[in-house]
């Protein structure tokens, strides 16, 4: 076995109607509190107002900040850390996807911190982690396992790029998994957030870094979004598949947080800087199908192994071959789910594709990715995604 490391600060409480108990949890950490969250909808505002009544039953005092957005800017962190720095709040709760997780994650920080959140992201200042505010997640989505990592993404609303803060003390202290709160989301955001599980948890599985431990909690994640998300798609009521897919989307947030994302999580966060209404799960779509072609020889004992979890009839197959059929099965399973699309499909032109691959070199991650891409290659692979055949 290889030398690994396993951390994990988070205590995940996961189980169905485990949300009536959040006014208790959120009591233990503080007694004024700002709940972060985007704007209330139909049912998501349901759901904000019961969190708000059970915090008050408890005798917390609840500021609502409904300032998260969709790929969450520094401006509305910066509004959020404001709102919470002039109610002195000494709690941070994030309920919704992993959006307003993040944005609640990055409020932690900027409620506690000098400048602008930007200034944090990864490679510029360096955060006190004694100073970050309590956190605790709530997700309302089977996807981004953001309730369980150690960083917030971002995006600068005047550079046009994303990137990250991270520390391990922005890791949520408690994580409350209830399923239940995920039986409302609509098929394209499942297939959406359940591609971005599955992403996770199979790019730690391929991470040149990877360990035996890891690949535990991943092999299980990815069993798991293979069997259960076309289920969940076809019919949300489904609390199996549901279960399945939120307990998929937590493991796939513990492989992340401890090992990392490969390529193609950094050209879909470069093309999130570049360009507007593309789900990062959306984005992740349209560059596997040409990114596993590239790599699958350079890791064919995972890859075959995958490829086996998808199609067990490729047991009997060669590893090369199965390595080689996984790429098939992968597309295969982006077209049961909804997912097989393009640049062009999204609407991205072709003259941001250097500006995505210049993007892409600044994230680590095509560091940790089997082979390491240089730009042409990067945006080759790029260019072989504007069209769908």
């Amino acid at each position: 076995m290889r030398n690994f490391n396993y951390y994990h600060p988070t205590r995940i409480q996961f189980g169905w109607g485990r949300i009536n108990e959040i006014g208790k949890i959120v009591k233990r950490n503080g007694t004024r509190c700002l709940l972060v969250t985007v704007k209330p909808f139909t049912p998501m505002g349901e759901l904000f107002a019961k969190v708000n009544q059970l915090c008050q039953e408890e005798g917390v005092e609840v500021i609502h900040y409904d300032g998260a957005i969709p790929e969450p800017t520094d401006e509305c962190v910066d509004n959020g850390s404001e709102i919470a720095q002039e109610y002195k709040v000494d709690v941070i709760l994030g309920v919704g996807g992993g959006s307003s997780i993040d944005t609640a994650k990055a409020i932690a920080v900027g409620a506690t911190h000098e400048g602008d959140i930007w200034d944090y992201r990864i490679g510029q200042k360096r955060i006190n982690s004694k100073n970050i505010l309590p956190i605790i997640a709530v997700p309302t989505t089977g996807g981004t396992g953001a309730e369980v990592t150690n960083m917030a993404v971002i995006k600068s609303a005047r550079d046009k790029i994303k990137s990250a803060i991270a520390s391990w003390n922005l890791t949520p202290g408690i994580a409350l998994v209830d399923p239940e709160l995920t039986l409302t989301v609509p098929p394209q955001i499942t297939a959406s957030t359940g591609f971005d599980a599955f992403t996770h948890s199979f790019e730690t599985f391929i991470n040149k870094d990877s360990s035996e431990f890891i690949d535990l909690y991943a092999l299980q994640a990815l069993k798991k979004v293979i069997k259960y998300l076309p289920i969940a798609i076809k019919d949300g009521t489904n609390k199996e598949a549901r279960e399945a897919l939120s307990f998929a989307a937590t493991l796939g947030g513990l492989c992340i947080s401890n090992i990392g994302t490969t390529l193609p999580h950094g050209i879909a966060m470069a093309l999130g800087g570049h360009a507007s209404g593309i789900s990062h799960g959306e984005g992740l779509a349209i560059f596997y199908p040409e990114v596993n072609r590239w790599t699958w020889r350079h890791a064919i004992e995972k890859y075959a192994i995958v490829g086996r979890l998808f199609n067990p009839a490729l047991e009997k197959s060669s590893d090369e071959t199965a390595a080689k059929n996984c790429c098939n099965e992968i597309d295969s399973f982006l077209k049961k789910i909804g997912l097989w699309i393009s640049l062009e499909d999204k609407a991205v032109s072709k003259d941001k594709i250097k500006a995505i691959a210049d993007d892409t070199l600044k994230l680590r991650n095509y560091t940790l990715h089997p082979k390491i891409a240089n730009f042409e290659e990067i945006s080759n692979l790029i260019e072989k995604s504007f069209r769908r055949n």
